[in-house]
């Protein structure tokens, strides 16, 4: 065996047995502290290649370029990401900035959001928002609510998207998900 071959080999292996090596890491970690007045908080933004896409569901830039999801058609997309909670205050909160359009009115349309917080192996799931056709048009509105967890708890964030016709516009950009001691 020559030293090239050998030397092409090794590289191989490396690469073969590190699986991912390279690749993106999906670590969602906190940001902060950030001070306001009353108090602190902490943001967690997962990227949104993070996230798990199945269904109609597919890429886009989203409101602001933030990235994010569109309903595609057909079946209804299911988005998800989990990490877990590496610091916990009093209050915890998400939302995600939508941008929706249905001229037709229609329920079949639309867009929600869930939390899911794992905590000694039990799910309890926090809706977050739903918005659909015959609520209107919403154009990059900021959508959420708030949640309860603690630290070393597995967070579950689910956005799910519904276009039924096409003519009708479902997009939802990455979340933000917050915990604050205000």
């Amino acid at each position: 065996m020559t030293r090239k071959t050998f030397a092409a080999i090794f590289v191989a292996a490396i690469i073969f047995a590190v699986p991912n090596a390279f690749a993106q890491s999906c670590e969602t970690d906190a940001y902060g502290p950030f001070y306001m007045v009353g108090g602190f908080y902490y943001l967690y933004e997962p990227e949104p290649s993070c996230f798990y896409v199945s269904g109609g569901a597919a890429s886009t830039d989203a409101c602001y370029s933030y990235g994010g999801w569109q309903g595609t058609g057909g079946s209804w997309g299911v988005i998800t990401h989990s990490f877990t909670a590496e610091t916990a205050l009093a209050n915890w909160s998400a939302d995600a900035f939508v941008e929706f359009s249905d001229p037709n009115g229609s329920g079949l349309n639309w867009a929600d959001m869930w939390i899911g917080v794992t905590h000694d192996n039990s799910t309890l799931w926090y809706p977050m928002f739903r918005h659909d056709g015959t609520e209107g048009a919403v154009s990059c509105a900021r959508l959420g609510s708030t949640f309860s967890a603690e630290e070393g708890d597995l967070i579950t964030v689910e956005i799910r998207v519904s276009r039924y016709h096409n003519n009708a516009m479902v997009e939802v950009a990455r979340p933000f998900i917050f915990t604050n001691n205000f």
